[in-house]
């Protein structure tokens, strides 16, 4: 009897392709599905780590879509404590796809 497992290469398994692989080379030899580039425009939205997804765009000067933008006349420090730049409008984190 054989197990659906059985014929498959060591990159579909943890403990042969990543346990003991360095992070920067885990995906070394794999061809990305898609790519990005500065022109896109890009929503964010999510939970912690999307944040610093989001925060990374941004810094790399990609083209985040904004659709709620703070009221003119307040300061930027009090915009961003009020949550505005953190995803593309103040949705507060997101866990799961229901909310």
């Amino acid at each position: 009897m054989t197990h659906p497992y059985k014929g498959m290469s060591d990159r579909s398994f943890w403990s042969r392709a990543v346990s003991s692989t360095p992070w920067q080379e885990v995906f070394a030899r794999e061809r990305g599905k898609f790519q990005i580039d500065s022109n896109a425009l890009i929503a964010t939205a999510g939970s912690c780590f999307a944040q610093r997804i989001s925060a990374h765009l941004k810094r790399l000067k990609f083209g985040r879509t904004t659709f709620e933008v703070p009221h003119p006349l307040l300061d930027p420090a009090s915009a961003s404590a009020l949550g505005y730049g953190t995803f593309s409008a103040r949705y507060g984190n997101i866990y799961t796809t229901r909310q």
